[in-house]
């Protein structure tokens, strides 16, 4: 465990000349034969800092797929559900690259995933010449994880980025619906972010594409989840690990061209599929009804309710739907989100984030599920099944595998917490349940890897290498085969080769609530500095040998996390001492008691005061310019009011834009204050029992009369006359 080195993660002038910097290094110095993916070690999580939500379901994911702390980076992302290619270039791409190389990870990161509240589109419009003619029905929007996923063309700002067979990752059952001019490749591969792939789906020796996948967990904001919703899906899907289900994949078909853009591929899908002994059935509907063993969906709809169907869906499913606008998750866009489908307990779903025109190529085809059922990871079935992915957004869990063997692993003679110094030898042991064969064991310390072995022989680390105190170490083995799955044993270590040691302790212990101060001491004879941190993110520095500080638990999420310190001694890497983490659990504040009374009493619309105490209600604020046109003009108070009504306690959050002065209070009690206010994101949150609430704003404008303000339980959306009301005058 150790902090970013000073300077690593400073923002370059060319974000093509980093990226491309930081691939030519990995090139030169890549053992091939040494790599693997698809764990947690191979797994970059982006978490959004300045978004309880974000945090929150990091928390959770961290938690169920044991990612390293080393594997987690913390940005500041204030901007909108939309951005540039620059924006997302300097500010997202190139610092996730940068600190993967600051942490020595570059060569084993295999999936960049990201937390909820980044954007979901990013515009490359800028990127190419006006001049520059793209197919019709091609525009350079892409989804934020197919932006990464085709990191090299759009650091490179190629517009190769849009074809139909940029994809050289896919396998293609069959030629004739896809109408790409390459072999056809039923196979199924693992995938690794060194492997290069030829124009025609070979996997090359030397050169060749390169790709990085990814996924975002969840969506929050406009037609997103909840983040309740997101962490019962995220449970759902790390418990179907390994299950073996013995649900039905069902094939949707319809006479509408949703359903039947993809239909000449499912009978070779349904037919491997029963080869696997996975049931697969095709249904007349749109939907499946009264099914209740949806694990897998394939379906061409523009619009459904899924909880009219009767039907349920399994953990670990996927959920696919052929139509427009399914990824396009603004307020008020038209046709049914993929966050419907999460909603109702499914795994991952994908949607376009621009209209994709009835190209099968755009969306994945049937052997998603062949490719699954063999055992891949939801992100790897997903990437294998799309010839031109640059417009799909896909939200949800990627490590998911639900028919993956999985190796299990014992290290004997290697005890928990136990004290160890000087060379270590291991010599683990390997077993598969579901049968297979090892092909090579893989030992990370700290997240990092740090040795390898092929079968049959052991891996030796040298504790001296390191610090003193808490380590952990993972030992990984991959499976022979193409697919090469993983299984692992994760063992807390304590290093005493020089019998230093550190405390590191919390008031309160265990579980804190919003509202609390949380008090962290930490104690380690000989200390200069001792650094408080989550998941590697700096949150307080203690100066010499003893000391606390103190951490406002909103910056650490909601749920269970982790804290760690490191004590630093002298200059090098090695001089510094790691007592062992802290666990904490942070929850939301006691919800506040419903207001008596019924909502559906009242007027629609909010009410508005003007300075001049006149009266304006108000029935939409989609616009940020509603507040000038209402009658707010610079530089003057104004108060609005209304009152809506929550179905269940949870935690709902408001999301904030403004200038000036501005504070939020519901049923009285202060959720937000800003003397000051910069027009970029910010979050307030508050836990609301169920039943009628008063929300109040209250400020003073700035020269720049704009102010946008969204609430949601689940998504986030503008205040408006359906949902909030104001009583009669």
């Amino acid at each position: 465990m150790e902090l970013d080195p000073p300077g690593e993660i400073l923002m370059a002038n060319s974000a093509r000349f980093v990226l491309c910097a930081l691939l030519l290094a990995a090139c030169l110095f890549s053992p091939r034969a040494a790599l693997a993916g698809g764990g947690p070690e191979n797994l970059m999580l982006v978490v959004n800092a300045d978004s309880w939500a974000s945090v929150t379901i990091a928390n959770e994911f961290i938690r169920l797929r044991r990612i390293p702390s080393v594997n987690v980076v913390y940005l500041n992302w204030t901007g909108q559900e939309l951005t540039s290619g620059e924006t997302f270039r300097n500010q997202i791409l190139v610092p996730v690259f940068q600190a993967m190389r600051a942490r020595g990870l570059m060569l084993q990161i295999d999936y960049i995933v990201y937390s909820s509240d980044f954007p979901y589109l990013v515009d490359t419009s800028a990127d190419y010449p006006k001049e520059t003619k793209f197919p019709q029905g091609f525009s350079p929007q892409l989804s934020i994880n197919s932006a990464t996923y085709l990191w090299e063309m759009v650091a490179a700002k190629l517009p190769h980025v849009l074809e139909l067979n940029v994809n050289q990752y896919m396998r293609s059952f069959a030629n004739n619906t896809q109408k790409i001019a390459r072999p056809a490749d039923p196979s199924t591969h693992a995938f690794r972010s060194w492997y290069g792939w030829g124009r025609e789906g070979q996997l090359r020796e030397a050169g060749g594409q390169r790709y990085m996948l990814s996924t975002m967990l969840a969506y929050t904001s406009g037609r997103g989840n909840s983040v309740n919703e997101a962490i019962g899906y995220l449970r759902a899907s790390a418990g179907a690990d390994a299950t073996f289900p013995k649900g039905t994949i069902y094939f949707t078909r319809t006479a509408d061209v949703r359903s039947t853009s993809r239909q000449d591929e499912v009978p070779a899908a349904m037919a491997e599929l029963e080869k696997l002994g996975v049931a697969s059935r095709m249904v007349a509907t749109a939907l499946p009804m009264q099914a209740g063993d949806v694990q897998g969906l394939m379906s061409g709809a523009e619009r459904f309710v899924w909880a009219t169907t009767g039907s349920t869906i399994l953990p670990g499913a996927i959920c696919d739907n052929f139509t427009s606008f399914g990824g396009i998750l603004q307020f008020r866009a038209s046709q049914t989100p993929l966050t419907d489908f999460l909603r109702f307990g499914a795994a991952g779903a994908a949607g376009t984030v621009v209209e994709p025109l009835a190209l099968a190529q755009k969306f994945a085809s049937p052997n998603i599920f062949v490719h699954y059922a063999r055992g891949s990871s939801l992100a790897e079935a997903y990437y294998q099944s799309v010839f031109a992915p640059a417009q799909v957004l896909i939200v949800g869990d990627p490590l998911c595998q639900p028919w993956a063997s999985i190796p299990q692993v014992n290290v004997p003679n290697l005890e928990p917490l136990g004290k160890v110094s000087g060379q270590l030898t291991l010599a683990p042991e390997v077993t598969f349940p579901k049968g297979g064969e090892l092909n090579r064991l893989e030992l990370f310390v700290d997240g990092r890897r740090a040795a390898t072995a092929t079968a049959g022989e052991s891996l030796t680390w040298d504790s001296a290498t390191d610090c003193d105190g808490y380590h952990e170490l993972r030992v990984v083995a991959i499976a022979s085969g193409p697919i090469e799955t993983q299984g692992r044993a994760i063992i807390p270590i304590v290093v005493d080769n020089t019998q230093q040691k550190a405390v590191l302790a919390t008031r309160p212990q265990g579980t804190v609530r919003w509202g609390e101060t949380l008090q962290v001491a930490a104690q380690a004879t000989g200390a200069k500095q001792i650094h408080v941190l989550q998941n590697g993110r700096l949150l307080g520095t203690i100066e010499g040998e003893r000391g606390a500080v103190q951490i406002d638990p909103r910056t650490l999420g909601l749920g269970p996390t982790q804290l760690q310190a490191v004590a630093v001694t002298g200059q090098t890497p090695r001089d510094r001492i790691i007592p062992p983490p802290v666990a904490i659990d942070v929850q939301p504040a006691a919800p506040l008691p419903a207001l008596k009374g019924n909502v559906n009493d009242f007027l629609p619309g909010m009410m508005l005061r003007l300075a001049n105490n006149r009266l304006v209600p108000v029935q939409d604020t989609q616009e940020p310019t509603w507040i000038s046109s209402s009658g707010v003009g610079p530089d003057q108070p104004f108060v609005f009011q209304g009152f809506f009504d929550v179905s269940t306690e949870e935690v709902y959050q408001f999301q904030l834009w403004h200038y000036g002065e501005l504070e939020l209070q519901v049923d009285g009690a202060p959720i937000y204050r800003a003397k000051q206010g910069k027009y970029d994101q910010k979050f307030a949150l508050v836990n609301l029992a169920a039943g009628m609430h008063r929300l109040t704003v209250s400020g003073r404008t700035a020269k720049d009369v704009r102010l946008r303000i969204l609430f949601g339980g689940p998504g986030a959306a503008p205040l408006d006359g359906q949902r909030f009301r104001h009583p009669k005058e």
